[in-house]
């Protein structure tokens, strides 16, 4: 999965990742989350669809909650507790 994402590095501003490390061991999720911070760092934003909190605090650098009667947007480190209850969020 992460040779389809380079392919993809500067060819777009943004990509869209729909749960890319769902059902993969550890190493591979790991992967992935180096790849995606990455393509970051080369200036492509990362739409990244993700249901793992802890997770998502380790690599986003803005959360917008899309389900779960919690709205919020912003970094990671500010989500309020009543999120981790949701466990839904969208991460840029």
């Amino acid at each position: 999965a992460h040779s389809r994402v380079w392919r993809t590095a500067g060819l777009h501003d943004m990509i869209v990742l729909d749960e890319p490390t769902a059902n993969m061991d550890e190493a591979g999720a790991r992967r992935i989350e180096e790849v995606i911070l990455e393509l970051n760092a080369l200036g492509t934003t990362v739409l990244w669809i993700n249901h793992d909190l802890a997770q998502v605090k380790r690599v986003a650098s803005k959360v917008v909650v899309v389900d779960g009667g919690v709205p919020y947007c912003g970094p990671p480190s500010e989500m309020p507790p009543q999120i981790a209850e949701t466990r839904a969020g969208v991460v840029v």
